[in-house]
């Protein structure tokens, strides 16, 4: 089991004193004091916590995607191997996300788009991230569902997200973040 300190190896992914400001009218309010982990290869952490505790600040702070009008990160550092995730500009940002590191969130269907199949969002995620083309699109997004054991990937490509259920809903999720993967 991992003690999320990346002990012995080179960690993959390290928070050292990381501190997210909430903004209020009020002026600042800490939110995360100092948290820091690192997660080596191979490791898995599990962030645990009451609701409200900062699990999911800590998360969209590593994907960089804490809504700027209501929280900053306010000190620390967040490295993917050595590379600093804060000092990366907004561009360099966008292609971390999903091709080196990607958040599935509990309701994917605040993620999945309910007006567009499976498989076109699927394929879209494929394009964008892998700049594929053609009939071997459509391929490595059925490839990627049957990883994630969804049964006849083929039929699930055609439907919508309210046509499945919520651990399938994350199971296109984890399969959207494999696929994006060089």
């Amino acid at each position: 089991m991992a003690d999320g300190s990346g002990r012995g190896r080179d960690a993959v992914l390290t928070v050292e004193n990381l501190s997210v400001d909430a903004l209020t009218p009020q002026g600042a309010r800490r939110v995360i004091d100092g948290i820091s982990f690192a997660l080596a290869p191979g490791e898995t952490l599990c962030l645990a916590g009451e609701s409200g505790s900062g699990k999911s600040v800590t998360a969209l702070s590593i994907m960089r995607l804490l809504p700027r009008a209501s929280l900053r990160i306010a000190g620390g550092d967040i490295r993917l191997e050595r590379q600093s995730l804060p000092r990366l500009p907004e561009r360099a940002m966008r292609d971390v996300r999903g091709g080196e590191i990607a958040m599935i969130f509990q309701e994917p269907m605040t993620s999945l788009n309910p007006v567009h199949s499976i498989g076109a969002q699927l394929t879209e995620a494929i394009r964008i991230h892998q700049g594929a083309e053609g009939s071997s699109v459509e391929q490595r997004a059925r490839d990627m569902l049957d990883v994630v054991h969804i049964s006849d990937p083929a039929r699930r490509m055609k439907q919508y997200p309210h046509e499945l259920s919520g651990g399938m809903r994350q199971r296109v999720m984890i399969a959207m973040a494999l696929s994006c993967r060089p």
